[in-house]
């Protein structure tokens, strides 16, 4: 890893921790994608989930965190979601 991408890492791992803290409800469905054996079928299981479901909540959810995450970190939404995909 280069060093901008160690401080990526680091600046991702200080936002997340902020998150455990402050929306735990968006951390917990990011920490599930990334306990999936499978994420990305996983996400998309709950992004076609019918809407007043669960799994139609943890997709808006995951959606939210993201945002959060873009805010908090200063950068693109496609690059935090590239960083979260790392991070599984």
């Amino acid at each position: 890893m280069v060093t901008s991408e160690l401080s990526k890492s680091a600046t991702l791992d200080r936002s997340l921790a902020r998150m455990f803290k402050n929306f735990y409800h968006l951390w917990r469905v990011l920490e599930e994608l990334r306990m999936s054996p499978s994420p990305e079928a996983l996400l998309e299981e709950w992004r076609s989930s019918p809407k007043p479901s669960q799994e139609w909540r943890c997709a808006q959810f995951y959606e939210q965190a993201v945002d959060v995450l873009s805010v908090s970190l200063n950068l693109p939404r496609e690059l935090v979601e590239e960083l979260l995909r790392q991070r599984r």
